[in-house]
């Protein structure tokens, strides 16, 4: 049997060469006070490698999303997972109710500072079912707990009363974005530093922060010594990553 702490759903991202960033741990220490915590930003802000280093999990159909959660439940030893009822035919019209008692009994079995992370949020379709359901999951949220919801857009309209309400905080792109200290670290992170102090300095500026460009940058220039830093910064490898995304 599959363990599933081997599957990417649920089990957490890891890098070697991951920083800490103090300054945004702070800043998800004040917005802890809130039980959702937005993050926005575009591909490669480390949005995933925020939460992920700051803690030490994209259904569209509501069925599967609380199956998931349940899973994942149980693969951190919940002892409330086995008690979650799947969303089955009986609970057509009771949706609203059934998530709000899911999420209530989900948490109530989670110690003190246990944390729910729904990444690539942006790949829920406007048209999915689970959108109506994502204010009753969200909003019954204990204070004592904490959802990190990544997302490449803004909070959808729905979400407005949560924001309103100060329940809903959110961590934006600019504060993503590494500073030049960070960018330093970063790149002193790399087995072999291939990039001066200046050399970093010039492709925080090139890069506006961006830390996938960082890293892919830097990942280059360590296994194409002497190549040129504009050249690997503004070269092929960034309009790859683009592409795909």
């Amino acid at each position: 049997m599959t363990d599933a702490a081997t599957l990417p759903k649920y089990s957490a991202p890891h890098s070697p060469y991951w920083i800490a960033r103090p300054r945004l741990f702070a800043r998800l220490d004040e917005l802890s006070a809130m039980p959702v915590t937005w993050f926005t930003a575009a591909p490669g802000c480390g949005k995933t490698v925020l939460a992920a280093s700051y803690l030490d999990e994209r259904d569209t159909d509501p069925g599967v999303f609380f199956h998931s959660l349940r899973e994942a439940a149980r693969h951190c030893g919940l002892t409330s997972a086995e008690d979650l009822p799947p969303l089955t035919g009986e609970y057509i019209g009771g949706e609203t109710a059934y998530a709000r008692n899911f999420i209530e009994s989900l948490f109530n079995g989670a110690p003190a500072g246990f944390a729910l992370v729904l990444d690539d949020f942006q790949q829920l379709p406007d048209a999915s079912p689970l959108h109506p359901l994502l204010p009753a999951v969200l909003e019954s949220v204990p204070s004592t707990h904490n959802v990190f919801v990544l997302s490449r857009h803004q909070p959808p309209p729905g979400l407005a009363r949560l924001r309103a309400n100060r329940q809903l905080g959110l961590l934006d792109e600019s504060e993503l974005r590494l500073t030049q200290d960070e960018a330093k670290a970063l790149a002193a992170a790399w087995p072999s530093s291939v990039l001066s102090s200046k050399a970093t300095k010039l492709l925080h500026e090139r890069l506006q922060g961006w830390a996938a460009g960082m890293v892919m940058t830097i990942e280059y220039l360590s296994r194409n010594t002497g190549s040129n830093l504009p050249a690997a910064a503004e070269g092929s490898i960034i309009f790859d990553y683009f592409a795909t995304e």
